[in-house]
């Protein structure tokens, strides 16, 4: 009893910080000069953004078609509370015991908040498509913004990699139930190829197209994780397990079997599996060249995300946890857990199944495709300051949707390729805990190591001007400098920690790809034509005069909405 009271302290805790940070966030857009502009017209909101992002040298290539709530859209989606019930509570619990959700998942949780907070200082200051890649860059120079970008884009590119394995085994499991077909490494492949595929299709229809989608699925599901808990509790409760089950600290095994595994800290397992969770909320700050008022919108957009994705998914899991019946014939180990989200859907009858079914999948693929989106983005904003080779060709922008086009078609193919060569390489065995540890460990490196490269920096007091007080609409006063440190700790430690639970040969590929990379950048940097540095003061990404960016922004014809006291749909195209 004293252990679940602790437990459920702990959720109060994390709630209590996370009201308390959005408050005194919020006391930063008390000052006229900050306040967001959603009482002025569109063609007003559209100019200030588009001035803004000019000042830091950039031109308007993308349209500005996304609220405030889609860019929430994007990171909500991409954190993914229905994809991780579905696809990682299983393996998460079976690996780390239930104690991953009663005491793991509130404290990822809180440093996820803080982890946020710290990054959306820097949305603030520098709303680019570049995201940690320019905020790097700002802070520190070309070649530790080089460094974070292609860190960025590795931990993206694998995280869209296990999503779209998962959800593709999920899909081939059921049919194989369905039908009683027996699947192939070929249905695998060829399910990852349509996943792949209708990302692509999404992307291309440029920040319309997404903006729509994930409005769509923020809606969709926050309504489905109220809807699967009242259905959940009105069908069988009380549950067939206490509340003291999701405190318990039995330890796992990787082989699911929930049986004690040495004194390995097999916890901590569990609780890096379910840190996919908290990866991929920045994603919002990738598409803030396509976001009206991004100064305003991004941070919340980012801090909300991680609070939500707290609240909700500590709810549903343990909702599932307590009804799951491990230990039976049917259901013997916790990795079995997606399999019985399914039966459950089956036994509500044929439409409903028809319906939720294929809604697991849409959160899993959603997922994917946040991850992509801002995969794209990072990529796109390298080659657009020509700091890649073959920039010229990456940074093309389709005029008709206003898309870094060349730039999806590369990631998606990328990633394509080496889903492929992962499931290939497993002979036939699918997706097991340790390979997905090991997918997840790695992406996790990835993108820590590029979240804390910028907030030390800033830390470090390098062009301190870049983030001052008058760029910022996110402050959080005096914390800030804690925010900062506790954020920089966690993630190197977590990052460190991670590699140690890595295979010997993951840990070796992952130093020599480390090696590589910083060899690679430092002989761009040095070939004759290098690309120089284009700071023309602390907020100069490019060297781009305004008549330039003039004329490149004369082929992305913007349609404007007119804005308060307007109709909705009525739109103004304007030519820069």
């Amino acid at each position: 009893m004293l252990i679940m009271a602790l437990g459920l302290l702990l959720f109060v805790i994390v709630c209590v910080i996370a009201l308390y940070l959005g408050i005194r966030a919020n006391r930063g857009y008390s000052d006229p000069l900050k306040q967001p502009f959603t009482r002025h017209t569109g063609y007003v909101r559209f100019m200030q953004d588009k001035h803004e992002l000019n000042q830091l040298g950039l031109a308007q290539q993308l349209t500005r078609r996304m609220s405030g709530f889609a860019a929430f859209g994007i990171s909500f989606s991409t954190l993914s509370v229905i994809g991780a019930a579905v696809f990682l509570l299983g393996p998460a619990i079976s690996v780390g015991g239930p104690a991953v959700v009663g005491f793991g998942f509130p404290i990822l949780a809180l440093f996820g908040i803080i982890t946020a907070c710290s990054l959306a200082s820097f949305a603030s200051s520098i709303p680019t498509a570049g995201g940690c890649y320019h905020w790097a860059r700002a802070a520190g120079g070309r070649r530790l913004g080089l460094l974070t970008g292609w860190l960025h884009i590795a931990g993206n590119l694998l995280m869209i990699i296990t999503m779209n394995i998962v959800c593709a085994e999920w899909v081939s499991r059921l049919i194989e139930t369905k039908l009683g077909y027996e699947s192939r490494i070929g249905t695998v492949c060829l399910l990852i190829l349509f996943l792949f595929l209708t990302q692509v299709y999404a992307g291309l229809g440029g920040a319309g197209r997404l903006g729509r989608l994930f409005r769509a699925a923020a809606w969709l599901q926050a309504l489905s994780v109220v809807a699967i808990v009242a259905g959940l509790a009105a069908l069988a409760w009380p549950s067939a397990y206490p509340l003291e089950l999701i405190y318990g600290f039995a330890l796992g095994s990787s082989s699911g079997t929930g049986a004690v595994s040495g004194n390995e800290p097999v916890l901590l397992l569990g609780m890096l599996l379910l840190q996919r969770m908290f990866l991929g909320a920045d994603s919002a700050a990738y598409v803030a060249e396509e976001t009206h008022d991004p100064r305003a919108n991004i941070p919340w957009a980012m801090f909300l995300s991680i609070v939500y994705t707290f609240i909700f998914g500590f709810v549903l899991f343990a909702m599932l946890l307590l009804q799951f019946p491990v230990g039976t014939t049917e259901f013997p180990l916790y990795n079995n857990m997606a399999n019985w989200m399914g039966v459950l859907a089956e036994g509500l009858g044929g439409p409903a199944n028809a319906v939720i079914v294929p809604v697991f999948i849409l959160f899993g693929w959603g997922s994917g495709l946040g991850s992509m989106t801002a995969c794209v983005r990072t990529l796109f904003a390298l080659s657009r300051d020509g700091a890649v080779p073959w920039s010229g060709r990456l940074a093309i922008v389709s005029e008709r949707s206003c898309a870094p086009v060349n730039a999806l078609w590369v990631v998606a193919a990328a990633g394509l390729a080496a889903a492929i060569a992962v499931v290939i390489g497993g002979n036939g065995s699918g997706l097991t805990n340790d390979r997905l540890v090991q997918l997840v460990g790695t992406s996790l490196i990835a993108l820590h190591l590029s979240y804390s490269i910028p907030i030390f920096l800033k830390l470090h007091g390098r062009r301190k001007s870049v983030f001052s007080a008058v760029d910022q609409a996110w402050q959080l006063g005096r914390i800030e400098v804690v925010m900062d440190w506790i954020a920089v700790i966690w993630l190197v430690s977590s990052a460190c920690m991670t590699l140690y639970f890595l295979s010997g040969f993951i840990q070796l590929l992952v130093v020599s790809i480390a090696v590589i990379l910083l060899a690679a950048i430092e002989l761009y940097h040095k070939r004759p034509n290098a690309w120089k540095d284009a700071h023309h003061g602390p907020l100069r990404i490019q060297r781009k005069t305004i008549e330039e960016m003039i004329r490149i922004e004369r082929r992305f014809p913007q349609k404007i909405n007119q804005g308060a006291g307007s109709f909705p749909g009525e739109a103004h195209k304007t030519t820069q």
